[in-house]
């Protein structure tokens, strides 16, 4: 599995979109403390469906929304979107010998029989608050995706 590209907005100290391209071969990210390096793999995980706050390096969910700063009103949302790519032969690799569960994914209307490409998958999360400053914090959200199948 390849991550490609990564899209980060409202997340933690992301108050506007940010875009990562991940090339092949080696991504170094490197920055002065505090410029957002953990957080891009808090976001990481938490597109993939961290539900712990504490595992993302906060006391509530919540604290993955942009709080604001002193030159920055608050967000009303996270969202961070990923896309992969190579998930086929990750996914074969966990099906089968009964160890692990997968599920394939597939952009709707795109086929990609006997073009010699893997599909790329999209995966996005996003918490919104509402007007009462209250915030979601359900399952990941799939969008752009169906899901196939599963494989046990």
């Amino acid at each position: 599995m390849h991550l490609n590209h990564i899209e980060i907005s409202g997340f933690k100290s992301f108050p506007e979109r940010a875009e990562l391209a991940f090339d092949a071969g080696v991504t170094a990210i490197v920055g002065p403390n505090g410029c957002g390096k953990s957080n891009v793999i808090d976001a990481i995980t938490w597109v993939l469906g961290e539900q712990s706050a504490r595992s993302l390096r906060g006391e509530r969910m919540e604290d993955v929304i942009f709080g604001g700063s002193d030159a920055r009103r608050p967000t009303a949302t996270a969202e961070v979107r990923l896309q992969l790519s190579q998930v086929t032969a990750a996914l074969a690799m966990l099906s089968g010998d009964g160890n692990g569960t997968a599920v394939v994914l597939a952009a709707p209307g795109v086929s990609n029989a006997g073009n010699g490409h893997e599909p790329k998958v999209e995966v996005t999360r996003a918490d919104v608050s509402d007007n009462d400053n209250e915030f979601g914090n359900g399952p990941s959200i799939v969008r752009d995706v169906e899901v196939g199948r599963r494989l046990f």
